[in-house]
């Protein structure tokens, strides 16, 4: 009988075995042990902790952006998403420009079914916006 050798799958888009067992191998006491110090890791166990918090870090980045004047990129989840529907509601508690800031996730967000139109991302199109759409977003809170 041949002996079985262990193979990754062929979807999955890196394949180097050594680095895949040294990852692997990473206990859980030790995953926010990370050896460069600047990278942080934590672990929150509560689902709703955990989508509170990764919306109001969105919504943090968003508001520094928009203050410091700077362009921003976000690489966000495609789903599931319940983080976004918080950092929506967060978004208007604020008082960002609702209509500004879904332009930008058309253009600049995740293509994803919560926003048909980020679709026009993936074929050769011109986005139009209204001059006032273009305009920044404005953060105040209130």
């Amino acid at each position: 009988m041949r002996e079985f050798i262990f193979d990754l799958a062929r979807f999955i888009p890196y394949r180097d075995r050594q680095v895949c067992k040294k990852v692997r191998a990473v206990k859980r006491e030790d995953i926010c042990k990370h050896p460069k110090a600047q990278f942080k890791i934590r672990v929150i166990e509560n689902t709703d902790e955990f989508y509170f918090e990764f919306a109001l870090d969105i919504v943090t980045r968003i508001r520094q952006a928009l203050e410091k004047g700077k362009k921003m990129i976000l690489i966000l989840p495609a789903g599931p998403i319940p983080q976004y529907r918080i950092a929506a509601r967060l978004i208007n508690e604020l008082g960002v420009s609702w209509q500004r800031f879904i332009a930008r996730l058309v253009a600049y967000g995740p293509v994803n079914t919560l926003v048909p139109r980020s679709i026009l991302q993936t074929v050769p199109t011109t986005y139009t916006l209204l001059g006032g759409v273009a305009d920044n977003c404005e953060v105040e809170i209130r």
